[in-house]
């Protein structure tokens, strides 16, 4: 099976490339990766997958994560995974089964929007976009940075760890970027980065519902679908699609 990769998150604004197209995973690298789901083993998988149509070590985080959960869907064909959720308006419980078509990747940077961003303070030019995996997963190391991470409490050291994986160059430049935002002496340009980075770089993709309670509508981030622990499983559900000469 081929999976033609034609939108993504990032809406392929860091990279030269504007589609691509890997193969579904087997059943042994699906085992494998779920022994270590980890961003920089998905991405050796990616590698696998994508052939040489592109440098799969180029994408960027919320790509990466959008590409694995988009394999684990393709793995079950027409699989639905049912959800526990609780509506944020009127707090009751309900179960709710989607599928990869309820997360539809909407990308804060439109197409004619600029990348890398930029901010021009008067003393220096600050280009912002998509961290590296590596970068990534050193600033969740540093950070011990989860979803729930309240951005708006952290001390000025780890405010500046999460803020420097974000910025790509400063005046064309990409060494000394962190003694250069320690040179600082207007702070409001950190916090205008952070608000840049909070509304471009670290939204999640997100499917829309409506509480069958409250009848109000309520998003979920695809973060919640727990799909990176591929264990395969019995669901009559799932397997009738299939033509047999025996009952299920």
């Amino acid at each position: 099976m081929i999976i033609p990769v034609t939108s993504l998150p990032s809406n392929f604004k860091p990279y030269k490339f504007k589609s691509f197209k890997m193969k579904a995973m087997s059943l042994q690298q699906a085992i494998d990766l779920g022994k270590d789901p980890s961003l920089q083993e998905v991405v050796k998988l990616l590698q696998v997958l994508v052939g040489d149509e592109i440098d799969a070590s180029l994408l960027v985080p919320v790509d990466v994560k959008y590409l694995v959960a988009m394999l684990a869907f393709h793995a079950y064909p027409k699989q639905k995974w049912e959800l526990n959720l609780t509506c944020p308006h009127c707090k009751k419980a309900h179960k709710r089964s989607i599928s990869m078509s309820d997360f539809p990747p909407v990308p804060s940077l439109a197409a004619d929007d600029p990348y890398p961003l930029t901010i021009d303070d008067g003393k220096h030019v600050w280009e912002l976009g998509y961290p590296t995996v590596e970068a990534w997963d050193t600033m969740v190391e540093k950070l011990g940075f989860t979803k729930d991470t309240d951005l708006d409490e952290l001390e000025p050291a780890k405010f500046i760890d999460l803020v420097e994986p974000y910025i790509l160059s400063v005046d064309g430049k990409k060494e000394k970027i962190r003694e250069t935002i320690m040179e600082m002496d207007d702070f409001g340009i950190l916090n205008l980065m952070l608000e840049a980075i909070k509304t471009y770089f670290l939204d999640d993709t997100e499917a829309e519902f409506e509480c069958p309670e409250c009848k109000k509508k309520y998003s979920v981030a695809l973060s919640a679908v727990e799909v990176t622990q591929y264990t395969p499983f019995l669901d009559k559900a799932a397997i009738s699609k299939y033509k047999t000469n025996f009952r299920l």
